[in-house]
């Protein structure tokens, strides 16, 4: 199991608990397991960026990949208590536009 992340499923859904760091290392290491852990049952894959501090174009284009992927089966991502720093580097990168990206509670709103 890889380190960085927590993958965990419970009925349909697949929950990615992220570590620190969602950037090419650690992308490079968690696709196999996330592929691994998408069958036909999952509709929704969720990632959890509450411990995640730093996220890079790889981490960006994970997220969009998994979309690509879940969508033409009527599937969804969701990106839960992301930091208003990560928030607004999604929403520059408008990924706010296709993925439901949720601020962690209590983060403030700007």
């Amino acid at each position: 199991m890889i380190e960085s992340a927590q993958l965990s499923t419970h009925e349909n859904t697949v929950t990615v608990t992220c570590g620190t760091y969602l950037t090419a290392e650690e992308v490079q290491d968690m696709q196999g397991h996330l592929l691994d852990a998408l069958t036909d049952t999952i509709t929704t894959v969720v990632f959890d960026l509450q411990e995640t501090t730093s996220l890079d174009s790889s981490g960006i284009g994970l997220l969009i990949a998994c979309h690509n992927s879940m969508q033409p089966e009527g599937g969804s991502v969701k990106v839960i208590n992301v930091s208003e720093n990560i928030h607004n580097l999604l929403q520059l990168m408008r990924v706010t536009k296709r993925i439901h990206v949720s601020r962690a509670e209590g983060a403030p709103h700007g």
